[in-house]
């Protein structure tokens, strides 16, 4: 078996003292049976002048492979209400819904996005 997990994180300071931070998480899986598991995760956040977020939104991408199959869940979130879904099967649409937000579970370290977000993973020197 196969198992990576990355993260990556990026961070943006603009000459007008705007600000941005993207997280990217990403999970690979693939056992003997040659089947593929990804999940993207990347939430996206803007800062004003003052440092007060204005704009937030989170997208999740997540794939399972076979040698006959691809299945792809599409999310996007821009409330923390709700997830806006799409289901994908063999790169054909299936189904295109909302879900409530807490009922989408990823398989995700949230602890460490909270930590980044918090900025205790990060030192400025």
């Amino acid at each position: 078996m196969i198992k990576k997990t990355t993260i990556k994180l990026d961070i943006e300071i603009n000459e007008d003292n705007t600000s941005s931070k993207e997280i990217e998480y990403k999970n690979y899986s693939k056992n003997r049976d040659n089947v593929e598991d990804m999940l993207t995760y990347k939430n996206l956040i803007k800062y004003d002048a003052e440092g007060k977020k204005f704009y937030n939104t989170e997208t999740f991408n997540k794939i399972k492979k076979t040698h006959d199959l691809v299945d792809e869940l599409v999310g996007n979130s821009s409330n923390k209400d709700e997830w806006k879904i799409l289901e994908y099967k063999n790169h054909i649409l299936e189904k295109d819904y909302t879900q409530i937000y807490d009922n989408i579970k990823l398989d995700i370290n949230y602890e460490i996005i909270k930590n980044i977000e918090d900025k205790k993973y990060l030192v400025n020197k």
